[in-house]
């Protein structure tokens, strides 16, 4: 590692002595010998406003984390091998696992290189660790050999791996012959077996091989599988072993805790390597476990059979407005009283007359006509304008049949907020983030759609079963996991069902992660993997493979729809009623 002055933002020096002092000064070139002492070329920035902090060994130790805080920088730390505190130095800070990737490290001296590596190989390096070693021969002292230090996983039995990447003289300066850093070069674990947690939510007398590798159209939980077979992509990729631990479920309210149980609490207390179960990754839950990258979208909405508009009503009053046909009826009321009065001044006329005559102003409405003679100007006019009123009225009235015949329904159900003021039913999938969901969400709509809809209902959480059942025979909308919801869709609702789905989401579409225990030294080996699978399409091979897609609507849209017996039942009730009536004359 040569350091470049562009590069610097800040530097300091650290220099162990028997009291604490800190001053910047400006330092001479002999008491920058006597501080740093490494060669001429790892001196190449001018340290013109040096801050010196002189720190025993105890008051290190004391405040070693306030003292190694990064922030948002990048720490470079220099160590002389050939001080007699390098050694328990290096040691301790393998101990509190400094040799990570926040961290670059250049170790230095006119020492020989293989017991230094035997030295390092006890050390807490892990893939993520970021060393440089210059060593010299004694005999040799105006050359340094530069080489790169790092290793696998070391708690689970990682071996270090010492790499030459150049050398550095007085005369040209540093060489490099190879890449630092490289992420070709690290990838390869050497066989080391990683812990690696699970869940099997609906694997029931099967074994978890059995479970996993099952590439049937999911009808359950399908993101363990997923994850599973992307686990096993990267057991593949870098070389590692994988032991499996299985537990129920997520326990998303050990979150922030000390709890062990389920994914969560193994993986923030540190107890595995990574969790082969995606994880939803959330504000609150930043601070407890690392994350990759996304490796699916889970989508969880709220499925339902739209109700016909206006179902309420009956279907003949549909076309018009309530107040519609109340100005129609005032209509008829004022031509048939006009009219009245103009054959009354014409002629004396009897009650059966004046029943005809009201007869005739509702055959106008329907388009039918009447044969009486007037002599009266102004019954005709009115006779007329009626006439021309209905054949307007009734053009309007059956367009809209036709139409609704003709047009697939409107779906006026969009947002949540209109969910909750309909008349539906609402059940949730049984799952732990729903609950979770509905016990941390401070969403005023989803809040009391869960008090008035969810509390209430002796269905509130089903499994997918039951929510399915509830949604195909319509009335009830089931907030569910599509990624296998849509299987249960596919092979229970007739096309004409699927036809009228509907969906809304409850909360937004949430990226999945791989995730590890935080300042996992995997982290950002796993996430360049994990991004290149996504990239070469191989990840997505898998996602198609175990994820079912939304079901396609396959009705004709040339093809008129069909007339229920609910939509003419009324008519059949007035038919009957007047048989009834005319009976009883």
């Amino acid at each position: 590692m040569v350091l470049h002055e562009a590069s610097v933002t800040s530097q300091e020096l650290r220099h162990a002595e028997d009291h604490i002092s800190m001053s910047p000064i400006n330092p001479k070139p002999d008491v920058r010998d006597q501080a740093m002492g490494p060669p001429a070329a790892f001196r190449a920035v001018p340290l013109l406003m040096l801050p010196i902090i002189n720190m025993d060994h105890n008051d290190f130790h004391h405040n070693h984390r306030q003292a190694m805080s990064t922030e948002h920088y990048r720490f470079s730390l220099v160590v002389d091998l050939e001080c007699s505190g390098a050694r328990p130095f290096l040691e301790f800070m393998s101990t509190f696992a400094y040799f990570n990737e926040s961290y670059h490290w250049l170790l230095f001296g006119r020492v020989d290189l293989k017991p230094v590596v035997c030295s390092l190989e006890t050390k807490n390096i892990n893939v993520d660790t970021r060393i440089t070693l210059a060593t010299s021969d004694p005999s040799k002292r105006d050359t340094f050999e530069l080489s790169e230090v790092y290793g696998s996983v070391y708690r689970r039995g990682g071996r270090l791996q010492v790499r030459q990447v150049g050398w550095w003289n007085t005369e040209v300066g540093a060489q490099w012959t190879g890449q630092t850093f490289s992420y070709r070069k690290r990838k390869d674990f050497r066989g080391i077996e990683l812990l690696v947690i699970t869940t099997t939510l609906q694997a029931k007398h099967v074994t978890l091989l059995e479970y996993m590798e099952n590439t049937e159209e999911p009808k359950g939980y399908i993101n363990s599988r997923y994850g599973y077979k992307i686990s096993r992509l990267l057991s593949f990729h870098h070389n590692f072993k994988i032991k499996f631990l299985i537990t129920k479920g997520w326990s998303f309210g050990a979150v922030g805790t000390n709890s062990t149980s389920g994914v969560i609490g193994q993986t923030q207390a540190n107890l595995v390597d990574f969790s082969a179960t995606p994880v939803g990754f959330t504000p609150e839950r930043v601070y407890a476990f690392a994350s990759t990258t996304e490796i699916v979208m889970g989508k969880f909405v709220t499925v339902f059979r739209h109700p016909a508009i206006g179902s309420a009503r009956n279907f003949f009053l549909r076309p018009f407005q309530n107040w519609l046909w109340i100005a129609v009826l005032v209509v008829l009321l004022m031509a048939g009283v006009i009219l009245l009065g103009a054959f009354g001044t014409e002629k004396r006329t009897s009650i059966m007359e004046k029943c005809q005559l009201v007869l005739a102003i509702t055959a106008f409405m329907c388009q039918q006509g009447y044969a009486y003679g007037s002599t009266v100007c102004s019954s005709r006019i009115v006779i007329l304008t009626v006439l021309v009123f209905a054949v307007f009225l009734y053009q309007f009235y059956s367009t809209f049949i036709i139409g609704y015949l003709l047009l697939p329904p409107q779906k006026t159900i969009k947002t949540l907020k209109q969910l909750l003021d309909s008349s539906l039913k609402f059940s949730v999938e049984d799952r732990d983030y729903n609950h979770q969901f509905f016990s941390a969400t401070t969403d005023n709509v989803a809040i009391e759609l869960y008090q008035q809809k969810v509390i209430p209902n002796e269905f509130g959480f089903v499994n997918m079963s039951t929510g399915m059942q509830l949604a195909k025979h319509g009335g009830t909308a089931f907030h569910c996991d599509v990624s296998y919801g849509y299987t249960w869709i596919k092979h229970t609702f007739s096309d004409s069902q699927i036809c009228e789905l509907q969906e809304v989401t409850l909360f937004p579409y949430r990226p999945l992660h791989l995730i590890l225990p935080r300042n996992s030294p995997l982290r950002d080996t796993f996430r360049i993997t994990l991004q290149r699978l996504l990239e070469t399409g191989v990840a997505q091979y898998h996602r198609r493979k175990y994820y079912m897609e939304k079901p396609r609507c396959t009705t004709n849209s040339n093809s008129a729809s069909e007339v229920t017996f609910n939509d003419i039942e009324s008519l059949y009730r007035m038919l009957a009623m007047g048989i009834v009536l005319g009976l009883s004359r």
